[in-house]
This record gives C-alpha cells, sequence and structure tokens, in this order.
C-alpha cells in the first residue's frame, strides 16, 4: 500500500492480484485555513505537533464532522480491478481497514492525503514575536538563547 497526496494506491491477492486506487479531494482551503486558526496559540498543541503526536484537542478540530480533515464520502473515489461491481468491493475495504491501521500510528498521513501541510499547524501555533524590543526592557541575544 503507498499513501501520497490526494491518492491512496494498493495491491490486494485475492482469487488474482487486484488493483486499489482510492482519490481522497484535497481539503478546502477555506476549511483549512479555519482549522489553523482555531490552533493557533496553543502552546501544549505546538509541544505534541513537534513530537509527532496530535494532541486531543487537536484530534477535535481534525475529526470534526463538518470542518475537519476526514473527507465526506462524495469526496473520495474508489476504484478496483476486480470484476465485482458493487460501490465498495472487498478488496477496497481491505485497503480500507489498512488505511485506518497506518493512521492509528501515523496520523500525519491525513494530512498528506487532503493534501494540507502539517508544519503549518506548528507555525501557526508559535506566537509571532518582535525581533527587537520596543522598550527599554532586557533581551537575550538570539545567539544566546541556547546558552
Amino acid at each position: 500500500m503507498k499513501i501520497d497526496k490526494g491518492r491512496i494506491e494498493a495491491l490486494v491477492s485475492g482469487s488474482e492480484l487486484y488493483e486499489i486506487q482510492i482519490d481522497i479531494a484535497a481539503q478546502p482551503k477555506q476549511n483549512w485555513l479555519a482549522l489553523k486558526e482555531q490552533c493557533a496559540g496553543k502552546i501544549g498543541t505546538l509541544v505534541e505537533l513537534l513530537q509527532g503526536k496530535l494532541s486531543r484537542a487537536v484530534m477535535e478540530l481534525v475529526t470534526d464532522r463538518d470542518q475537519g480533515l476526514f473527507p465526506k464520502p462524495k469526496e473520495i473515489k474508489m476504484r478496483c480491478s476486480c470484476p465485482d461491481y458493487a460501490g465498495m468491493c472487498k478488496h477496497v475495504a481491505a485497503v480500507m481497514y489498512g488505511v485506518g491501521n497506518r493512521l492509528d500510528s501515523s496520523p500525519e498521513l491525513l494530512f498528506l492525503l487532503r493534501g494540507v501541510d502539517h508544519i503549518e499547524l506548528i507555525e501557526q501555533a508559535i506566537p509571532t514575536a518582535p525581533i527587537k524590543s520596543r522598550s527599554n526592557a532586557p533581551t537575550i541575544a538570539t545567539d544566546d538563547l541556547g546558552a
């Protein structure tokens, strides 16, 4: 199974070897912008995203039925090379199960499938800091931050 931007491709062994392709529409830009805005400034979110984890707060936003990242049925196109005429044959179902398993261990793949960059959530979560102090308050030079 290969998961890429907007597409899942897989081979499933049945009575023959079947080729499965599942296309996922890109996340609507307006929804993505709204999701990034909701995650802005959440320090817990930032730490967990930097660790490659999704916090409970982010998961609630990401899995929201209306504005989350999970695609709606009309945003999913499934094809299988088998002769079964069902909308979702058992080979496609097996691939969907495999995708679910992959998402459990690597939730960042959901961002890839929907064509958005999870790094943007990290950038959005970091509050912008002024480069120079506007007052005479003591500051730490950038080079000294590590010390």
